[in-house]
């Protein structure tokens, strides 16, 4: 009998994080991020690239802003 501990992956979104020095701007982690995910966009084979830098106001996220993520399918 075989059995399958971990079912098979469907997820077709790869979420990136990206790191930058603490401290730095939200400009600067914008920068960061867009050096990524503009030649992700200009390449065919991935059909939705998404920046998310920053935090909302109120939200419960702890990251600071030198943390982003991109999303990518």
């Amino acid at each position: 009998m075989r059995r399958v501990f971990l079912s098979e992956f469907q997820e077709q979104t790869l979420v990136n994080t990206l790191t930058v020095y603490p401290g730095v701007s939200l400009e600067a982690s914008n920068r960061a991020g867009l050096a990524v995910q503009d030649p992700l966009r200009n390449d065919p084979m991935f059909p939705y690239v998404q920046l998310r830098s920053g935090r909302a106001l109120g939200g419960s996220d702890a990251a600071g802003v030198n943390l982003a993520h991109l999303d990518i399918e």
